[in-house]
């Protein structure tokens, strides 16, 4: 016959190992039934100093085809060493833009018949002149339609699909010669823009 105390130390004991594998059970299924585990694609990433911290691409260099549809006069020798580098994996492309850029934040978007696009932000470049402004820079859009033609400042071409590079007026911003850094550090090594490498 088991002793009472003894009996209340059974009783404990599985009562703990049952609380035990409930909480390991309830871990595991929400691991397994908590979605694709894809991360949403079309939330904002904030992005802080990239100008500093980012990685350099070693060996960037403009592709020979790119080369020939560029003018003389709209050729910009980058120094690769002055090239930071950050992916916008919902697009699968690598942008590049100059050091010395300070912080900012990018969202991919959608516009109304499906055009994909990123916009870059800094909120040191919102103005009060305009509504909702977001201090959003220059916008990457992935194949822009024939209507979305006449916004695109360059173009460039990566494997077979076109991106267009537009800039925001100076017309909103409170400090547009900030606008002008940034919107530099874009442009100028836009045709360096690649695909995110599998």
């Amino acid at each position: 016959m088991v002793h009472p105390k003894g009996r209340r130390i059974i009783v404990l004991v599985v009562a703990v190992i049952a609380v035990a594998a409930l909480v390991v059970g309830a871990l595991v299924w929400s691991g397994v039934f908590s979605g694709s585990g894809e991360p949403d694609p079309y939330t904002t990433t904030q992005v802080t100093n990239l100008g500093e911290e980012a990685d350099t691409q070693d060996n960037i260099e403009p592709d020979a085809e790119q080369d020939q549809q560029k003018s003389a006069t709209e050729q910009v020798t980058i120094n690769p060493e002055d090239i930071a580098t950050i992916d916008i994996e919902p697009l699968g492309i690598r942008v590049s833009y100059s050091k010395g850029v300070g912080g900012f934040s990018f969202e991919v978007l959608r516009s109304a018949n499906g055009t994909r696009y990123v916009e870059f932000r800094n909120d040191s470049l919102i103005g009060t002149k305009c509504t909702d402004d977001q201090g959003t820079f220059a916008a990457i859009t992935e194949a822009p339609a024939d209507s979305e033609q006449e916004i695109v400042d360059e173009t460039t071409e990566v494997d077979g699909t076109i991106y267009g590079l537009s800039l925001s007026a100076d017309t909103c911003t409170g400090d547009p010669a900030l606008l002008s850094e940034y919107q530099d550090a874009f442009s100028a090594p836009f045709h360096l823009l690649q695909a995110i490498s599998e």
